[in-house]
């Protein structure tokens, strides 16, 4: 089994998690590769719920929610569906995420719809969130099926543009529109980036409600039957086509559409802003560089400030440190799974900080770690704990955590060390939700956050002394994040009480116990258009440490007064035309879960994999083809690939049938992930463009049988670090196909018919800085083999950053080769002077010779040395005359290659061959400019580079190759 056709299937397997689903956004195999879980499966009318054990009361409570979105979904779309929808539901791994895949099944997460997300963002409104995300999934569901036309028999696409989905999904939730959600469109309106798509930061929140916005204006200006229409329509030949339904439907195009939508939300959301005020015009500025601040904390007494930030939107998330707050910041660390939570301890030496992480069995956790601000080294209190946001006791001795369980949280007492001390709420209603925890003062009492079973969001107390909770609001508004005042007498919390989230101040009544009598007692302290939080009160200050959009790039740290009181602005009444679209809804809404009625099921079973295995896509493809006499012309084919949702069976097929050869190819690969290890089986009796031989294009017939074993040994602290490793066994007979176009080759490189059978084993390395890989490959007689050899690949590629967020680095990188023993003729080793897809194109054939950039000749030995010198830098010319190009985030890189082939002895079939010292061999040397993307585990990149000889000729290349 060739390393380029594993490598292929690599990308295909990967390729089906991200390109398939109707809204994916976390591109891993789903319960694959953990063969602990059992997973089991019942059905329902128009269901089949599929859960590991331990999830059964989950499951049992998802059965009804779930046909009541039926109900409600297929009615107000007019779409019923044929078939049963599949839904998955997993605790394996602690992702806040869920998705829908094309109109076959739904993968939810426990976590599913995050409730608390940054600067007071949430994605539902008072209904919890299995009810919103099963409505909200089973949306994309019936819209994939309502889009659905013959042309996804190859490739399922969803039909409508990303905005228009998640729009529709958003709309269809139960809740309607949100006051929350009005901060991302109202700072992208006045900071001109009001936009469908966009690079901003808050792009992804942008598609979600603007969509959401757009569909809900086309619901009152043309009624949601206008939105059931667009889905139905069908254009020419059947083929489904949003932009021509939404100018049939609405008789404007989708541009005027826009521009229309442009009009009426910049009007309502710059005159909101145009009542409120500005952080920076009360507040003082403390950011000093850093764009982007999620979290603050200030050094308990001292002076201190560390925030986890992004120095510009593109750059990784960092914790880093204020020794004062005017001095520039120094970075702690930047290692991936950083959340936005840290906590000071007592004695102000180290951050107690929130981490993804692996735990066992790969699952994906949080975890808490303690980060030494001296040191700057991370030592992990937790294992497979599920803790996140902690807040450390005034002591010292105690830390206070969010622990997730299930779909609902609790909070959870920690020691120093992370061993668990007790639980300190138990909600007797397993949906329910806690944040934010902060310890009061006197190290007595935790103020957080509460999403309670009925739905409200309000402020809590709980005493240590005695569990007791009381609730400091209990208004059903959106209240959030409180801070102690440093007194314990009072609390600052958000509040969006007048539609827009600013902080208020809430006193207690004596001794500091109860909550206060009335919202009247409540000042509001702020009265900003944006967004902003408070993190810290500190005991020798009169101001709070916030944070703030200052545009929709930026959000700021500031320094702003605890004592200042506003009077909120009074409202502009504007016409309904300009705000009658947020409170549209659709015909039917899903009712609460205490309305559903029973819903029968059947009894529970095994789940069995392999009786959902479905085709993902079939797709045509082309290749170049040669009859025996030299006349080239067309192979075409058929690539297909098919899986179970959880991608433990995972199958691929390829057939083409040449036009001139007048031969019929095949290959199968058979993929199995749910022993603890990857097992690959493939089979194939094949003709393809092998390459370029003597100047000439070689084609080859391979039939082949191969076994593969891949292990993964990843790091469990840090999501970049992991190590693989492959065995591999192969047999393959090698017929050259045009022969007779090397009769006058040299021998040595004459094509000839061989069986080969090939044992390798390649290990690799991967981390941020350091990409290393070793293969070991040997046939030999003994195994029935025509030729004995061994050959060894050596390659490393070390890569550290210029600039703090990464976008420019240098990279040095060097591969090794060396063969012993008998050479294969059709696959020398040396230099090409051939790119891919020179002389032919096969798809499992990609041209994977080694070559110098900007030289062409050939060069040949048993020994090989490349070494590279590269720097990168993000593009920002092409991107703009070619927009299209942005979509793959292409790099430019500056490069210089320095590389020799020799013989340092001579092969037993080739024993006429020049011996050279290495000392003696010739260097050629090169040096130029490309254009690179990389996805997937490969490189595609062109560009020109020049030898670096006198007179040399610029030499254009294109080239696609394997970074693993």
């Amino acid at each position: 089994m060739k390393n380029k056709q594993l490598l292929l299937l690599s990308v295909l397997c990967l390729c089906m998690f991200v390109s398939v689903p109707a809204n994916a956004q976390v591109p891993i195999p789903l319960g694959a590769n953990h063969p602990e879980l059992h997973w089991n499966q019942f059905e329902t009318p128009h269901f089949v719920i599929i859960f590991p054990d331990g999830l059964d009361s989950t499951a049992e409570a998802a059965a009804p929610i779930a046909e009541e979105v039926y109900r409600v979904v297929t009615t107000n779309l007019q779409t019923p569906l044929p078939s049963k929808t599949k839904i998955y539901l997993s605790d394996n791994d602690e992702l806040k995420n869920a998705f829908a895949a094309t109109d076959d099944h739904i993968f939810v997460w426990m976590r599913g719809i995050l409730d608390d997300l940054p600067y007071s963002l949430r994605a539902s409104g008072t209904s919890k969130w299995l009810r919103s995300v099963l409505t909200h999934e089973f949306t994309h569901i019936v819209i994939a099926h309502a889009t659905k036309d013959w042309t996804d028999i190859f490739l399922p696409t969803g039909g409508v543009p990303r905005w228009f989905n998640e729009g529709m999904a958003r709309f269809m939730e139960p809740d309607g529109w949100t006051t929350d959600l009005d901060m991302v469109l109202r700072i992208s309106t006045v900071y001109d980036g009001l936009e469908l798509y966009s690079s901003d930061y808050l792009a992804g929140s942008l598609t979600y409600e603007a969509g959401q916005s757009l569909v809900r204006l086309i619901a009152v200006e043309f009624g949601d039957t206008a939105l059931v229409k667009i889905l139905q329509y069908r254009g020419a030949l059947g083929i489904y086509s949003f932009t021509e339904a939404v100018a049939a439907v609405t008789h404007r195009s989708l541009g005027q559409l826009v521009e229309h939508w442009h009009e009426r939300l910049l009007v309502y959301y710059a005159t909101q802003y145009g009542q409120k005020e500005e952080v920076h015009d009360y507040g003082r500025d403390i950011s000093h560089g850093l764009d982007i601040i999620s979290a603050a904390r200030r050094q308990p007494n001292g002076n201190m400030i560390a925030v986890v930030a992004k120095s510009s939107k593109d750059a990784p998330t960092g914790i880093y440190l204020f020794r004062t707050d005017t001095t520039e910041p120094d970075l702690l660390s930047d290692l991936v799974g950083l959340t936005p939570d840290l906590a000071w301890t007592g004695d102000g030496k180290h951050l107690i900080i929130s981490r993804v992480r692996l735990g066992r069995h790969d699952d994906i956790v949080y975890d808490l770690f303690s980060l030494d601000i001296a040191t700057k080294e991370m030592k992990r209190l937790t294992s497979d704990g599920r803790f996140e946001q902690p807040d450390v006791s005034h002591s010292g001795d105690t830390i206070v955590a969010i622990h997730a369980v299930g779909s609902g949280s609790d909070l959870v007492l920690l020691k120093a060390n992370g061993d668990t001390i007790r639980s300190l709420t138990h909600f007797d209603d397993a949906t329910t939700e806690v944040y934010w925890p902060r310890w009061s003062p006197d190290d007595k009492r935790i103020a957080f956050s509460l999403f309670s079973k009925s739905g409200k969001r309000d402020i809590a107390i709980v005493e240590l002394a005695t569990d007791k909770i009381t609730l400091v609001t209990d208004d059903s508004i959106n209240d959030r994040y409180p801070v102690w005042a440093p007194n314990g007498r009072s609390l600052v919390f958000v509040s969006h009480q007048n539609g827009i989230p600013n902080i208020y101040r809430i006193p207690f009544a004596s001794g500091g116990t109860s909550a206060a009598s009335g919202r009247s007692e409540i000042v509001p302290i702020s009265d900003v258009a944006t967004n902003i939080i408070a993190w810290d009160w500190p005991l020798d200050r009169d101001s709070i440490l916030v944070t703030a959009f200052d545009s929709k790039n930026t959000v700021h740290l500031y320094w702003y007064s605890a004592f200042r009181t506003v009077s909120n602005s009074p409202k502009i009444e504007l016409g309904p035309k300009y705000w009658s679209w947020r409170g549209v809804h659709w015909p039917l809404v899903t009712r609460t879960p205490d309305l559903i009625p029973y819903t029968k099921k059947t009894e529970t079973t095994s789940y069995n994999s392999l009786m959902h295995i479905a085709p993902m896509f079939v797709l045509p493809f082309i290749g170049s083809d040669r009859d025996k006499v030299g006349n080239e012309g067309t192979q075409y084919g058929l690539i297909a690939l098919a899986a179970d949702p959880m991608a433990k069976h995972i199958f691929t097929a390829l057939a083409d049938f040449g036009g001139e050869s007048k031969r019929f190819s095949y290959d199968l690969i058979y993929q199995n992930n749910q022993l603890g290890f990857g097992l690959m089986f493939e089979r194939g009796n094949k003709l393809y463009f092998d390459g370029v031989i003597d100047d000439k294009s070689y084609y080859q017939l391979e039939d082949n049988l191969g076994l593969g074993l891949q292990f993964g040994f990843p790091a469990s602290d840090n999501l970049e670090e992991a190590h693989l490793l492959f065995f591999t066994g192969v047999s393959r007979r090698l017929t050259p196909w045009n022969d007779g176009d090397f009769v006058n080759t040299d021998p040595l490189h004459r094509p000839k018919e061989l069986l080969i059978r090939e044992a390798s084993i390649k290990y690799l390395y991967n981390s941020r800085a350091l990409l290393t890989s070793f293969t070991f490959s040997h046939a030999d007689k003994g195994f029935g083999s025509d030729l004995s050899y061994s050959l060894y690949r050596a390659y490393l590629n070390w890569s550290v950053p210029m600039t703090e967020d990464r976008s420019i680095s240098f990279s040095l990188a060097g591969t090794l080769v060396a063969r012993t023993g008998e050479e294969v003729p059709q696959e020398p080793l040396g230099f090409s002077p051939y790119d891919n897809f020179q002389g032919g194109y096969n798809l499992l054939s990609l041209q994977s010779s080694d070559r110098l950039r900007g030289i062409r000749r050939y060069l040949y030995g048993n020994k090989l040395v490349i070494g590279t010198a590269e720097i990168h830098e993000p593009d920002f010319l092409l991107q703009q005359i070619v927009p299209l190009l942005g979509a793959f985030r292409p790099h430019l890189v500056e490069f210089f290659d320095i590389g020799t082939v020799w013989y340092s002895d001579a092969p037993p079939n080739n024993p006429n061959v020049i011996i050279t010292p290495l000392g003696k061999t010739e260097w050629l040397k090169s040096a130029g400019l490309e254009l690179r993307t990389e996805a997937f585990g490969i490189s595609i990149g062109g560009g020109v580079g020049w030898e670096l000889v006198r007179g040399a000729r610029a030499d254009w290349f294109f080239r696609a190759r394997g970074n693993l």
